[in-house]
């Protein structure tokens, strides 16, 4: 079959079967090289080896001109999706490689032959074969180019850009632990989050969604490095040397220093050039809340919180107005869960306030370190939810005044529309009754008489 009939023929079958759906796993940049290499490979080496004037001989070749057009084509094309990028490259790989075996088979036809064909007469024979295995060579290794990189994703500026930053949260937590503004005795379990979600929350703060971290210290923590690895597998070898990723080392110090490497366990030197300091100070802490970056705000929120420096509550507090929206809920749940740390009158209101959140998990949060706060002052408003319209809200209050005043009147955690005014009118008349007697609460941290409504 003629490589034109052939070439034809994969045009033909893209144009049918390619769809707009499959545009999202479109080829990296080195699957469409090593098409794009292809043919100038095979002119070059067809050139060298002299097989254009054996390929010319008593022939006029025609159509070169429609050749290139629908080779590019192809390949234009082929960009759709990485499996037709791959279907191509095999394509001219085998075009090439079938050039390759007839120059090699010229070569050894002029070397042995006698008398030589006309063809092949004025040819040199060694050239024919050298430049045919150099062909030969150069098309195996493109097409396994393309099959090395089919499953490829080259990390993206965003994602490496979202690794930095957790890297720099997580550093900002381990220079302020060694530095003593983390007391050692803090808790991985955090006021308005069960055991389970804590420690999840805190494994996804130190070590991110990137399970590539490598921690050394001494024995008092004093002196640490921490190594970020590539979050992603290389191709095989020897194609991992066309591409990189960086690796990253820090320590006490706050430098961040960074390499490119080609594998996955290569570690950064510590003689690599700084592309970062970190400052764990206070203030630099409270200046980071502002970030447009989520996720930044997220990690800083959780490191205030292990601090535990009653100076971050009022910013604590503005940063969750400035997130009022569902997709800020992250951020939004980590305060209110940082903020139940905190035995303070401040954080109390905007426990409340967002019992009435959107987003139940951060309701759910928001009642949990309520309950840890043990502060009678929030029963007022708490009974006043028990009315509110949606059933999540009144069945969340009511959760937290049942722990809070250790009593339920034998109702339903539903509370039912047909009782709402009864059993809100009963958690009335029994705080009525009970505000004035502290007595009755020793282990609660406001005096019921202190309540004001």
């Amino acid at each position: 079959m003629k490589p034109l009939y052939l070439i034809a023929y994969v045009v033909i079958f893209v144009l049918v079967t390619v769809q707009p759906l499959l545009a999202n796993q479109a080829p990296g940049p080195n699957m469409m090289l090593a098409e794009i290499l292809m043919f100038p490979v095979m002119i070059v080496c067809s050139t060298i080896g002299g097989a254009y004037a054996v390929m010319r001989h008593g022939k006029a070749r025609r159509g070169q001109p429609l050749l290139i057009v629908v080779a590019v084509l192809v390949i234009v094309l082929s960009g759709a999706h990485a499996f037709y990028s791959l279907l191509v490259a095999f394509l001219f790989g085998i075009i090439a490689a079938a050039r390759s075996l007839r120059m090699i088979g010229w070569g050894l036809q002029a070397s042995f032959a006698s008398p030589r064909p006309a063809h092949l007469q004025k040819v040199r024979a060694w050239r024919l074969v050298s430049a045919g295995i150099l062909l030969m060579a150069s098309a195996v290794f493109l097409v396994g180019m393309a099959l090395a990189f089919v499953d490829y994703r080259r990390s993206t500026t965003w994602h490496e850009n979202r690794r930095m930053e957790d890297f720099k949260g997580l550093l900002t937590y381990q220079m302020a632990l060694a530095q003593g503004k983390i007391p050692l005795t803090d808790s991985p379990t955090r006021a308005g989050m069960t055991a389970e979600e804590s420690e999840e929350a805190r494994s996804h703060f130190i070590f991110g969604q990137y399970q590539h971290i490598r921690y050394e210290s001494d024995d008092d923590g004093q002196h640490f490095t921490i190594y970020m690895l590539p979050d992603r597998p290389f191709p095989i070898f020897p194609y991992n040397y066309l591409t990189s990723l960086p690796s990253y080392r820090a320590d006490e110090t706050g430098q961040i220093r960074m390499i490119r490497v080609h594998n996955t366990d290569t570690l950064c030197p510590a003689d690599a050039q700084v592309v970062w300091r970190v400052n764990p100070t206070f203030d630099a802490l409270i200046a980071r809340l502002k970030d447009e970056d989520w996720n930044v705000v997220k990690n800083t929120i959780w490191i205030l919180g292990a601090m535990q420096d009653p100076r971050a509550v009022e910013p604590l507090i503005a940063v969750l107005g400035d997130h009022p929206h569902d997709t800020d809920f992250y951020v939004r749940r980590t305060i209110v869960a940082t903020l139940g740390i905190f035995k303070d009158d401040r954080v109390i209101q905007p426990l409340i306030r967002s019992l009435q959140d959107s987003v139940r998990s951060v309701r759910q949060t928001a009642a949990r370190a309520l309950q840890t706060q043990q502060d009678l002052r929030s029963i007022g408003p708490l009974i006043e939810l028990l009315q509110h319209e949606e059933p999540d809200i009144r069945r969340e209050s009511l959760q937290v005044l049942k722990n809070l005043a250790e009593t339920n009147f034998g109702l339903s955690s539903d509370l039912a529309e047909s009782r709402l005014g009864q059993d809100h009118l009963k958690w009335q008349q029994w705080w009525e009754n009970n505000r004035s007697h502290p007595e009755n609460y020793p282990h609660h941290r406001r005096p019921a008489s202190k309540i004001d409504d």
